[in-house]
């Protein structure tokens, strides 16, 4: 039990240490620019009860590309 503690411990360490920094600094993309692109260019698009659309996780650009920047 406490080998696996442990190795979430470190797990939780490596993730605050090499990936938020990037989350945290990385550039946003401007409101306009999302709101003009089409539902397939995010990787989750949810549905509520009122149907309308929560859109999230934009990965794609304009012109469906992949957005790497």
């Amino acid at each position: 039990m406490m080998k696996n503690i442990g190795k979430a411990c470190v797990g939780c360490i490596l993730f605050f240490i090499f990936v938020l920094p990037y989350c945290a600094y990385s550039q946003g993309w401007p409101v306009t620019k999302i709101k003009s692109l089409p539902d397939s260019s995010f990787a989750m698009v949810e549905v509520k009860k009122d149907r309308t659309k929560l859109r999230h996780f934009p990965y794609k650009d304009i012109n469906g590309n992949i957005d790497i920047n």
